[in-house]
């Protein structure tokens, strides 16, 4: 099921710190949805969340022109996803599910941050974040939305390891062995 459906490419972000910019959602590369079970969710107070990552592009200004953009969206851990249509809707909203930080996404950005000072070579460096709250015509209102913008890394992505012959995956075996060391 397609949370982050075609609508949300061409979408326009901003960010206001550490400099203003402003991103445009060019291509989704992944999403992936994560609905805790209601006893484990309450106790821990772990919400329901959709996490997308994009290729957006810059409008204007100093730095990358292209970067990776990875959106969280809090869903209701009350509501059954039987339908993007029942979770649209809300279904129950549980007190403790209101005014939640997006711990997920705070917890990559801390380690991306980390890694970004270290001047780390092999990964993504930190860009930007901001947090906001769902309004009125999205799917669970008055719930986090999170943004964590980062740089880009040269390469291509595969999409299933798997699916690559045997001398493919040597070959990329090899590659990431070379870059590595």
């Amino acid at each position: 099921m397609d949370w982050f459906d075609d609508t949300w490419i061409g979408h326009l972000v901003h960010f206001s710190e550490p400099q203003p910019s402003a991103w445009i959602l060019q291509k989704k590369l992944s999403e992936h949805a994560v609905f805790p079970k209601k006893g484990y969710a309450e106790e821990y107070r772990v919400p329901a969340e959709i996490k997308a990552v994009f290729v957006c592009s810059k409008l204007g200004g100093p730095g990358p022109l292209e970067a990776v953009l990875k959106i969280w969206m809090q869903l209701s851990s009350t509501s059954v996803p039987l339908t993007k249509r029942d979770i649209f809707m809300g279904g129950d909203i549980a007190d403790w599910e209101r005014g939640l930080e997006c711990d997920s996404g705070i917890g990559e950005q801390i380690a991306l941050e980390r890694l970004t000072q270290g001047q780390c070579t092999s990964t993504p460096h930190f860009i930007a974040s901001k947090a906001a709250v769902q309004d009125g015509s999205m799917r669970f209102p008055g719930g986090f939305m999170y943004y964590l913008l980062m740089t880009k890394l040269p390469g291509i992505q595969v999409e299933s390891f798997k699916s690559l012959s045997n001398r493919e995956r040597s070959e990329l075996r090899g590659a990431f062995q070379r870059a590595w060391l």
